[in-house]
């Protein structure tokens, strides 16, 4: 999981720079174990035929709500 990651990798974007994340465990996104993925990134999935662009869209929610607290956002 790359949230245990994204606290550093926020703050060593420089203005303008990208920021390349990978997921290696989408599993837990598309809701196969809810309560890791609420640990982990703070949002609980639910099944259903959108499953993957909901896996998507916890994760660019958890790299925006890492990237707030230091006053920062993405785009």
């Amino acid at each position: 999981s790359p949230s245990v990651f994204l606290d550093s990798a926020v703050q060593s974007v420089v203005d303008g720079g990208i920021l390349m994340c990978t997921a290696t465990d989408m599993a837990v996104l598309c809701g196969g174990n809810g309560e890791v993925c609420y640990s982990k990134c703070g949002s609980y999935p639910l099944r259903g035929k959108y499953c993957h662009e909901m896996a998507l869209r916890i994760l660019l929610a958890c790299i925006e709500s890492h990237a707030n607290r230091y006053k920062r956002y993405i785009v």
